[in-house]
């Protein structure tokens, strides 16, 4: 994947995390699957196990928006460089 795609994806990830309804409904489902963990008996081990990897997956895709983000600020960062490079009038003098 080149930088610009790396962008492009990092500018939609942003999206989706300020995105006031997707906000709303991670914390929303996120606070139902810890109440439930919280409410299941202490001997049901599955049920508690399946919350909790519930829980586990939906911070993954948390953490996977958040890691396309910081992916784009360094495809910017280095689509910049190019173009400064680029534009440098002394580019290509002393090769």
């Amino acid at each position: 994947m080149n930088d610009a795609q790396v962008l492009d994806i990092a500018h939609k990830a942003n999206a989706v995390l300020e995105n006031t309804a997707y906000q709303g409904a991670y914390t929303a489902v996120r606070q139902r699957l810890v109440d439930a963990m919280l409410g299941l008996q202490m001997s049901d081990a599955e049920g508690a196990e399946s919350a909790r990897q519930a829980v586990k997956l939906l911070d993954a895709l948390k953490a996977e928006l958040d890691t396309a983000v910081k992916s784009g600020k360094v495809a910017a960062a280095s689509i910049a460089e190019i173009e400064a490079r680029r534009k440098n009038p002394l580019r290509g003098i002393f090769r």
